[in-house]
């Protein structure tokens, strides 16, 4: 699978925090098809970051379950990407239709209203709404509890990466 060059990992962290600080301008001149539109964007750019920091893991899961995704992490879209991070468990689902709905679960809502920038999704999906600031609220609190879940990931893998000791060195320790 083919990864994502590292300036444009840097550059995938920065669209996320500026698609989420526009997601809040958008809203607070009450744009909300554009405020969720631009939540939905930050949480796609957080998930490529995440795809691309764990590339193997993430090969080694598209290759086990045979899914269908593009070679290249640059072509894959949010469907993709939220396919990845409940199966890695980064936004753990339900798991069954009667459990009650995890944060990956509602980052597919994320998705969905996110959509309704296609007239044809706003059609099916939502006929006669208007997304409103109180739909735009519930999408951040979406996106703000994926932050969290992602967040709390890296830091334990961090954790664990330097409380692990090196091969090759012998452990000190002090009496």
């Amino acid at each position: 699978m083919k990864n994502l060059p590292p300036r444009h990992f840097k550059r995938t962290l920065e669209l996320a925090d500026l698609y989420h600080r526009e997601a809040h301008r958008c809203a607070g001149v009450r744009a909300y098809y554009a405020a969720c539109a631009a939540s939905g964007a930050a949480l796609e750019a957080m998930l490529l970051s995440m795809c691309s920091l764990y590339l193997d893991e993430v090969d080694s899961i598209v290759t086990q379950r045979r899914l269908k995704v593009p070679r290249s992490l640059d072509k894959w879209n949010l469907g993709h990407m939220l396919m990845i991070a409940r199966e890695m468990r980064w936004l753990p689902g339900r798991s069954s239709p009667r459990a009650l709905q995890k944060v990956g679960d509602w980052a597919g809502v994320l998705k969905d209203v996110r959509n309704f920038v296609h007239p044809g999704a706003h059609l099916r999906e939502f006929p006669t709404g208007r997304l409103r600031a109180a739909d735009f609220h519930m999408m951040d609190e979406i996106l703000e509890g994926a932050i969290g879940w992602l967040r709390h990931r890296i830091e334990a893998n961090l954790l664990a990466a330097i409380s692990k000791p090196k091969a090759g060195r012998a452990k000190v320790t002090r009496r």
